[in-house]
């Protein structure tokens, strides 16, 4: 099986061209926007802004659900299921 040729027009810099191999997961799907650089070997992570997000969150929701119960059991003094019906 012969890999197809890769068009020249879609070459970028610093991203090895080797497609004699079947080697496409370097090549990028096309030109970056300008002021871009494809790093398709070492890309730039958003991991740290997630984990921020989660947290966030997370303390978010915990403050709310603490809300609820404390609020059913002292003011209503009825804590159950009732808004499972």
């Amino acid at each position: 099986m012969v890999a197809p040729q890769f068009s020249p027009s879609l070459t970028t810099p610093n991203v090895p061209q080797d497609t004699s191999h079947g080697n496409w997961y370097n090549v990028p799907a096309g030109k970056p926007l300008d002021g871009y650089t494809s790093d398709l070997i070492n890309p730039s992570s958003i991991a740290y802004r997630v984990t921020i997000c989660d947290g966030i969150s997370a303390s978010i929701i915990v403050t709310c659900v603490v809300l609820r119960l404390v609020s059913r059991r002292f003011i209503v003094k009825a804590v159950g299921s009732d808004d499972c019906k």
